[in-house]
């Protein structure tokens, strides 16, 4: 028998919710895994066969496997992974919290919510990616004496998410290492009305208010220069009907948030060659089933 985990996409920081909001989207990357007499990595046709050695699914499922006193010998991993990877769409929170729902269920060791957050959370280092990629829907994280304290909402039915992915890449060390390490009274006032804003306009579903409650001076100012087409891509959005324009993550992937249906806003929406626009709707969380075989 194998185990099957199927992990969303997210979007994190959103707008102003610099680490502390994210969401999941209808875009998934499923992993198969089972127990075997050494590590080996297999994927969907047409995917590129990762570093077996390297692979943070694998690393984090050994680990963890130990700790809990059931070490393996080896595991068999299957993939299929179409979200974008280092777009700021939460592809290595994948890999993460399915190592983390596999190595339970590997070790048959009970697995809540609360200790798969702080166990994700661990190895990725921001709860704002591994959060609603295990609950689904929005969530709010904030840490306290390194224990992460979370709420979950449903997204409004009548939001709708496009991500505009860029045909170039953005590590997150890069991205963090262009932030300021202070910030003026100003700026973080700024930031903590529109975070108030933002999550109160979500949790009622008042969406006229995103234009403002999106709005954000602590992180997308300084990282609009990994990405040269933003103004030109803002504007188009704008134009098309979007509602708030935000960095996705550490970028480079822009999401476009908009109200009702998002078909005009998808047929007008004009973007940069080699740029492409995902429709991702907010999604559930990840799921975890026992399967016959590894494929």
């Amino acid at each position: 028998m194998a185990w099957e985990i199927c992990v969303p996409a997210t979007t994190a920081n959103m707008g102003p919710g610099f680490d502390v909001m994210g969401m999941a989207l209808g875009m998934f990357n499923r992993f198969r895994v089972d127990l075997s007499d050494q590590d080996t990595v297999a994927c969907a046709p047409g995917q590129s066969i990762p570093d077996v050695q390297e692979h943070i699914l694998l690393r984090i499922c050994h680990d963890i496997c130990a700790r809990l006193g059931h070490p393996v010998q080896g595991l068999a991993l299957w993939q299929d992974c179409p979200i974008p990877l280092a777009r700021g769409l939460g592809s290595s929170a994948t890999c993460v919290v399915a190592a983390v729902m596999a190595a339970y269920a590997i070790c048959d060791v009970p697995l809540d919510l609360d200790t798969a957050v702080n166990e994700a959370t661990r190895w990725e280092g921001h709860p704002d990616n591994v959060a609603p990629a295990l609950l689904g829907g929005i969530v709010l994280c904030a840490t306290e004496a390194e224990h992460v304290r979370y709420l979950r909402f449903d997204a409004p039915a009548h939001l709708w998410t496009v991500a505009l992915v860029p045909p170039y890449s953005l590590s997150t060390q890069q991205a963090r290492a262009a932030l300021p390490i202070l910030v003026s009274l100003e700026d973080a006032v700024f930031n903590a009305s529109r975070s108030a804003l933002l999550t109160a306009a979500l949790m009622s579903g008042d969406l006229s208010l995103l234009p403002i409650a999106m709005q954000d001076r602590l992180h997308q100012p300084y990282r609009q220069h990994f990405i040269p087409e933003w103004m030109d891509i803002v504007e188009n959005a704008y134009t098309a009907g979007a509602l708030a324009v935000t960095l996705s993550g550490a970028g480079p992937t822009l999401m476009a948030y908009g109200e009702g249906s998002p078909d005009a806003f998808v047929a007008e929406m004009r973007l940069p060659e080699g740029w492409r626009l995902l429709l991702m709707i907010p999604a559930l969380g990840a799921k975890i089933t026992q399967v016959d075989s590894l494929i």
